[in-house]
């Protein structure tokens, strides 16, 4: 449902009170009187110029506590001068809250996350046992655990855990659906700022899209707050987070528990591979999944592009043995290639000019795309033929010399591209054979075991 209210509350930077209503992912501010004017004139004017994220927190009609983060396009209008105008402004994240005044200090302890995505690594079924003597619930031991992340200088604690609300009912037969959530939640040591919240949804966004496949990851947020009551003691409360995702997709075709990569095949390799995933400086390129599951069905010539770049990423992580003898010959090639057309003559233009390509492409001998493509395809070659000949969904199966043809094809596809006469060419059909290498690659790049990563891959996720 869009979101429809209005209110009154003040912009942390600004002393005086606005009156404002929400339409969808946009918030409209109206002074109260003069000053209001003069104050939200020139705060319009200098939020474009500096990267300092505001807040706008309110009063809901209906008596919700509202925090709207202010960092989107913002445009202001006077009706006629010495008359109240209006400000709207695009925004990403809103916090609601049932009582008002709870969360003065815009802070938080943990962010849960829930929701379809969710429920398909972590299955919530593995709360219950259903047997013979009738469904039970499981000891919470056997499913939750933590796990310590370390990424981009700061700690916190990942938990998995699935919620049950327990329903008693004498007649019908409990929802086991509606009553059993799964969650992975984020657990910080100091409390957290509001404006650190569009960060962790997204480190939870690419660690979905790692393990489903796709892009665009269906999932909600919320914030749990501990709150100091009467006698020192704390109790928790639970803010709903709506975020703006754009406009997304609805999958005809929904992604199945073996489509994924479930959080429990990489267990003990979780911190290290949402490390590598979420690292600042070393992050792979994951432009190159589909947005959703139905999307797998086709590929984009913007997918080309990013998985190339993908795999030219992978192949500089892998630091590759430099070949001193061939950078020594290509030296040597180069000093009599020099001394050979010093020898014509012709234009100097012209001479410069293929001088210039041959100290380029030589001098340093740096691999072609084509040469790091099969890099990592000798690499990985005998998890390729396992994944692609005993996967949940089998893959064509390509012998060496194919295999080859085709990597020549679709390197000579992306070549086609960059000067902007793209051509489709066989290479598409090792498409999803070249993004099992960059998966691969990753994997490898958090040190998981090569058999668990083969299981990993074999389920179906492409």
């Amino acid at each position: 449902m869009e979101n429809r209210f209005s209110g009154i509350g003040k912009i942390t930077s600004i002393p005086e009170e606005f009156y404002f209503s929400v339409l969808g992912f946009e918030v409209s501010f109206t002074p109260r009187n003069s000053d209001g004017v003069l104050a939200l004139t020139d705060w319009v004017n200098n939020l474009n110029k500096t990267e300092t994220v505001d807040w706008f927190v309110g009063t809901s009609n209906e008596g919700e506590s509202i925090y709207i983060e202010l960092c989107g396009e913002v445009s202001y209008s006077l009706r006629m001068p010495g008359e109240f105008g209006s400000a709207t402004v695009s925004y990403r994240l809103m916090i609601r809250d049932e009582k008002f005044d709870a969360h003065e200090d815009l802070k938080f302890d943990e962010i849960n996350f829930y929701g379809e995505d969710i429920d398909l690594i972590n299955p919530p079924g593995r709360a219950i046992n259903n047997d013979e003597g009738g469904i039970t619930f499981i000891n919470p031991k056997e499913y939750k655990k933590e796990w310590c992340i370390k990424v981009n200088t700061e700690e916190f604690i990942l938990i998995k855990d699935i919620a049950i609300q327990k329903t008693i009912t004498y007649y019908d037969v409990p929802d086991l659906k509606k009553n059993i959530t799964s969650q992975i939640k984020f657990k910080f040591n100091e409390r957290k700022s509001f404006s650190d919240i569009y960060k962790y949804y997204e480190y939870m966004t690419v660690f979905l899209s790692f393990l489903t496949g796709r892009s665009v990851s269906s999932f909600e947020v919320e914030l749990i707050s501990n709150i100091e009551e009467i006698e020192g003691e704390l109790s928790q409360r639970n803010l709903a987070v709506c975020i703006n995702k754009g406009s997304l997709k609805i999958e005809v075709k929904k992604l199945q528990y073996h489509n994924v990569i479930q959080i429990d095949d990489i267990d003990n390799n979780i911190p290290n591979i949402f490390a590598v995933l979420n690292d600042n400086k070393n992050s792979p390129y994951l432009f190159f999944l589909p947005e959703t599951n139905d999307d797998k069905k086709f590929i984009k010539y913007t997918q080309i592009i990013d998985l190339s770049a993908s795999m030219e990423w992978e192949y500089l992580k892998q630091k590759p043995e430099r070949n001193e003898e061939l950078i020594l010959q290509s030296k040597e090639l180069v000093e009599g290639l020099v001394k050979f057309i010093g020898s014509f003559t012709v234009h100097p233009k012209v001479k410069e000019k293929a001088l210039k390509v041959i100290r380029q492409m030589l001098t340093s001998y740096q691999p072609s795309f084509k040469e790091k493509i099969e890099y990592l395809y000798y690499k990985y070659k005998d998890d390729l033929e396992y994944v692609t000949q005993y996967g949940y969904r089998e893959l064509e199966f390509f012998e060496e010399n194919v295999f080859l043809k085709q990597i020549k094809s679709f390197v000579s596809m992306r070549n086609s591209g960059a000067h902007r006469k793209f051509e489709w060419k066989n290479g598409t059909d090792i498409f999803p054979h070249l993004m099992i290498l960059v998966y691969f690659s990753i994997f490898e790049r958090s040190g998981m075991d090569k058999i668990r990563v083969r299981e990993c891959i074999k389920r179906g996720l492409f």
